[in-house]
């Protein structure tokens, strides 16, 4: 991609799974501009994700649906597919040995849960 496109940068949305019909490792496939930029973004997208929306005057979060994703090439110039692997890394458990560096995760997690309207973070501490 970097010799077809020397002038342009790329956005590409990692997959969990293997892309059919990219060749290379890592796999990668522009949609952009591709027919398979109108397929929908959906069976990429993340699993219970959630919106603010106003709804009789009131906002609240929303889950997201199936339709209400864009097609890919709205949402991203290609796919890319590293391999299988493991996306988490714990932490040394003596991390948490200290109150006060958990106290401030705790505080930490409840901001970013009331921006994303998950309890996720903070049910993990």
């Amino acid at each position: 991609m970097r010799r077809k496109y020397r002038e342009r940068v790329f956005n590409l949305w990692a997959v969990d799974t293997p892309i059919p019909g990219a060749p290379g490792s890592p796999r990668a496939v522009v949609v952009r501009g591709t027919p398979h930029g109108r397929e929908p973004f959906t069976p990429y997208a993340p699993k219970d994700a959630m919106a603010r929306m106003v709804i009789d005057g009131k906002e609240q979060w929303v889950r997201l649906g199936e339709s209400d994703w864009p097609p890919l090439a709205q949402m991203t110039d290609g796919l890319i597919y590293y391999a299988p692997t493991s996306t988490t890394v714990e932490a040394d458990p003596a991390v948490y040995r200290d109150a006060a560096y958990v106290a401030e995760l705790r505080r930490r997690a409840a901001i970013l849960d009331a921006m994303s309207g998950t309890t996720d973070l903070s049910e993990q501490l």
